[in-house]
């Protein structure tokens, strides 16, 4: 975790983007931590300034990407995420506002997109960066279940690939991401591989989702076990269950036909 405890304050220094969005996070975590309601609201309304400070500095580090930038746009791509994920929850907790799991996973993504240039940098590039080590591109063995779980998912967009190649292929790469992903996790557990998957979405895997296309909410839907597992970290107790429970819902027309492969993500998540 020495790249994340050490190395990204200092180059906080060097990015304001950065630094703001680590006072951003730091606020929501206090926010999260925090007994006196009214600190928690001054925690939020701290963490909201600070991640609009950072929102313009970010979004043109992104358009302008280059190996001195590289590792700080990567690192606050993650800080989005969390950001993204944790705030309307809070605020849906502590301020009484509206929450939808599903609709903020779209406003991550949206938020996201164009970072997944960071994964077209090249190699010299990824190779000098401090977050080489978590390269989730580089992946060991699955576990058995999630192994089973890819299978299913391989096989069913299979079928859609005899009607419609493209979706079928705009599937397939979020599939192999999705692998790489908790294969990963399994090796090495951290919130890289969790947040990797959302940076590296395509638009139009987004653009399916928006749409409220059922097999890529499905794919979804094994995601949200991955961001389960990953319910030690603050910042995601209790979201991937509550992921999968919405994603349930909005499926439910297709609940017979994938019945079987719907089993294991609501196991995983203790639905």
């Amino acid at each position: 975790m020495e790249g994340w405890q050490v190395l990204i304050p200092k180059l906080a220094f060097e990015h304001e983007f950065l630094l703001h969005g680590i006072f951003s996070i730091a606020a929501l975590h206090m926010a999260a931590t925090t007994a006196d309601p009214q600190q928690v609201l001054s925690y939020l309304d701290t963490a909201l300034q600070c991640n609009e400070l950072a929102f313009a500095p970010f979004r043109e580090a992104l358009a302008h990407l280059t190996p001195d930038n590289c590792d700080a746009v990567f690192a606050q791509s993650a800080i989005v995420t969390i950001i993204g994920i944790a705030l309307p929850r809070l605020n849906a907790q502590h301020r009484g506002e509206s929450c939808s799991m599903i609709e903020t996973m779209m406003t991550v993504f949206e938020l996201l997109q164009g970072a997944s240039k960071i994964s077209q940098i090249s190699k010299s590039w990824r190779q000098a960066s401090i977050f080489f080590k978590y390269d989730w591109r580089e992946n060991p063995a699955l576990d058995p279940d999630m192994a089973n779980s890819i299978a299913e998912l391989r096989m069913l967009n299979s079928s859609i690939g005899n009607t419609d190649p493209a979706q079928h292929r705009i599937n397939k790469e979020a599939i192999v991401s999705l692998q790489d992903s908790f294969a990963k996790f399994t090796h090495a557990p951290h919130p890289a591989p969790i947040i990797a998957w959302l940076t590296y979405a395509n638009r139009e895997f987004v653009d399916g989702l928006r749409a409220r296309q059922p097999f890529q909410l499905f794919i979804l839907m094994n995601w949200a076990v991955l961001y389960e597992l990953g319910a030690r970290y603050w910042w995601a107790k209790g979201c991937g269950k509550a992921l999968v429970a919405e994603l349930l819902s909005e499926m439910k027309d297709w609940n017979e036909t994938w019945e079987s492969a719907l089993q294991w993500p609501q196991q995983m998540v203790g639905i």
